[in-house]
């Protein structure tokens, strides 16, 4: 009934681009800058849309889960079929013994050493 849509391999493109930003404080300052533009744009100036993989649908039967990074860029495809609405759930996965006082986005998760200290069972998985 319509699709979730990701840019494959962007949560990594994302890590390397912080990295070659200067680390997470500078990536931190691109993104949360005050300018007025919006958060996409954010993400463009620091990892160009155009250098990502192109978008690919995920199509998913009624009731079937997927993963995806919370790093990864995603957009929502329009109700292609029917005019029944959808429902998504998200969940955010936190690493075990996280404390609960820890910020809710982790700054050092965002370049490659930290891209998977929330997964650390997914961090040996090939790219």
């Amino acid at each position: 009934m319509g699709n979730f849509g990701v840019f494959p391999g962007s949560h990594r493109a994302i890590a390397r681009a912080v990295d070659a930003a200067g680390g997470t404080e500078a990536a931190a300052s691109i993104l949360c800058a005050q300018d007025g533009c919006s958060a996409t744009e954010h993400v463009n100036m620091l990892m160009p849309f155009a250098e990502l993989a192109p978008p690919q649908p995920l199509l998913a039967a009624a009731g079937a889960i997927y993963l995806a990074h919370y790093q990864t860029c995603h957009f929502v495809q329009p109700n292609a079929v029917g005019t029944e609405s959808r429902v998504a759930v998200y969940f955010r996965v936190t690493a075990p013994g996280r404390p609960d006082s820890d910020q809710r986005t982790r700054i050092d998760a965002l370049d490659t050493k930290g891209l998977f200290c929330e997964l650390p069972g997914l961090a040996g998985l090939p790219e």
